[in-house]
């Protein structure tokens, strides 16, 4: 189901930051670990069963969280691209 594609989907952007988005001297705060995956996924685990409406909601609450756990320590325009 949208759980087990959201968690991969979550594994991925982990990955991918954690590969690309390597902390150097100006950028310490680019050091992600498994704690950052854990976050997106446990406040898609908040949902609570009323306001669970369809996929829809699901995909706009993952997005919310990814860009807050990931996207917000980003601190250039080069690598929010």
């Amino acid at each position: 189901g949208i759980g087990k594609k959201l968690v991969m989907a979550t594994l991925d952007m982990y990955k991918n930051a954690a590969e690309k988005l390597l902390p150097t001297p100006l950028k310490v705060h680019y050091a992600f670990n498994l704690r950052d995956f854990a976050k997106v996924v446990f406040a898609m685990l908040m949902v609570g069963k009323a306001q669970c409406d369809g996929a829809a909601r699901h995909i706009r609450l993952w997005c919310h969280e990814i860009f807050r756990v990931f996207g917000d320590r980003l601190v250039d325009d080069v690598d929010r691209k």
